[in-house]
């Protein structure tokens, strides 16, 4: 197993302009950058996940995200006072329901405000 990343670089500085073919015409400095790369990636660890990523949490991320596209579809429609409301609603309630897992959705009081802003 090959420790030296200075080998890597110096063999991959060589794929372009190497000689030495194999018969199936491959260069054979390639072959060996490939075997190196390998290695070396075989030696990187994991990221791990930013955050907790079960299905409930992929399900609240979906749902705040199709909030935040369904209002900017439909934003130049609607009136000021409406578009506020809207707003702090998916910044403040959806966005702060995603991360609160002991909320079983996310609070709707704010989108009760809408109500009371319609003409009668």
């Amino acid at each position: 197993m090959i420790s030296d990343p200075n080998a890597l670089l110096a063999a991959s500085g060589c794929i372009l302009g190497c000689q030495g073919d194999l018969e199936l015409g491959v260069s054979t400095d390639a072959v060996t950058v490939s075997v190196l790369f390998l290695e070396l990636r075989s030696k990187e660890p994991d990221m791990p996940p930013i955050g907790k990523d079960d299905p409930e949490m992929s399900y609240r991320r979906g749902y705040e995200h199709g909030a935040v596209e369904t209002f900017r579809a439909v934003e130049r429609f609607l009136g000021p006072a409406t578009r506020e409301v809207l707003r702090a609603w998916i910044q403040e309630d959806v966005h702060g329901w995603r991360y609160k897992a002991m909320l079983g959705g996310p609070p709707i009081w704010r989108l009760n405000m809408l109500s009371d802003l319609k003409p009668n």
